[in-house]
């Protein structure tokens, strides 16, 4: 299983991982947003949800790139 970067749980099998990597790599991303797309995989859900939440309480804005 892989860990959460962010908090150590498991989260979901690596195998999961590697599979969505191996798109990721054909997928038509600048790459700045694909290192970006790369790193949040190895977030785990509740997280991913923690750090949306507090961008937003914040007032943090983000531009797509």
């Amino acid at each position: 299983m892989q860990t959460c970067k962010c908090c150590g749980k498991p989260f979901t099998p690596k195998r999961l991982i590697n599979f969505t990597l191996e798109k990721l790599g054909t997928a038509n991303l600048l790459p700045g947003r694909l290192e970006e797309a790369k790193d949040y995989l190895y977030i785990c859900p509740e997280c991913k949800k923690n750090q949306s939440a507090e961008r937003l309480t914040k007032g943090i804005e983000e531009a797509i790139k």
